[in-house]
């Protein structure tokens, strides 16, 4: 494929025309009417975020503007990860430090991805989940739960 900036004007031009009424038959049409025919001429239909980026992306061509595509993988701030995972920013930087949870370093400041952050905090709410049936079944096998404060307050009192 010929750069962009090796070709004529001319061919720039036509180019543009082209880009232009792809931009119009996209526009006008469904996710469900926009099909990839690959080499064996098998039709194949766009998932609706393909479909979306088709389309802003020939929209912002048929305009003549240049589009870069950047592939990202959510990375949030230690504070931001912090918040939802409701501890403090020290008590998460000593999680990364013990390796809990994966980070990159972006010069001095650590990024953590999102997704490791969502995961961590899964696996924390499952472990409490367990814990908390492991006490509900421990308070039914020892009868705690019918304890009663006053009659523990005056035995202690009595007691001492």
């Amino acid at each position: 494929m010929a750069s962009i900036y090796s070709r004529s004007s001319e061919e720039h031009f036509q180019e543009l025309e082209y880009i232009q009424r792809i931009e119009t038959a996209i526009s006008s049409s469904t996710p469900e009417g926009v099909k990839l025919c690959v080499s064996n001429s098998e039709l194949l239909e766009l998932p609706q975020s393909i479909y979306e980026l088709l389309k802003v992306s020939v929209h912002l061509m048929a305009e003549g503007k240049t589009i870069t595509l950047v592939p990202v993988s959510p990375q949030i701030t230690t504070t931001k990860a912090a918040e939802i995972l409701n501890i403090s920013r020290p008590y998460l930087t000593k999680l990364l430090d013990e390796g809990a949870i994966p980070y990159n370093l972006v010069g001095t400041h650590r990024r953590i991805g999102l997704e490791d952050v969502l995961s961590y905090k899964k696996r924390m709410e499952e472990q409490r989940k367990e814990g908390l049936e492991k006490l509900a079944r421990l308070s039914e096998e020892y009868e705690l739960y019918n304890f009663s404060y006053e009659e523990d307050k005056e035995n202690i009192t009595e007691n001492t």
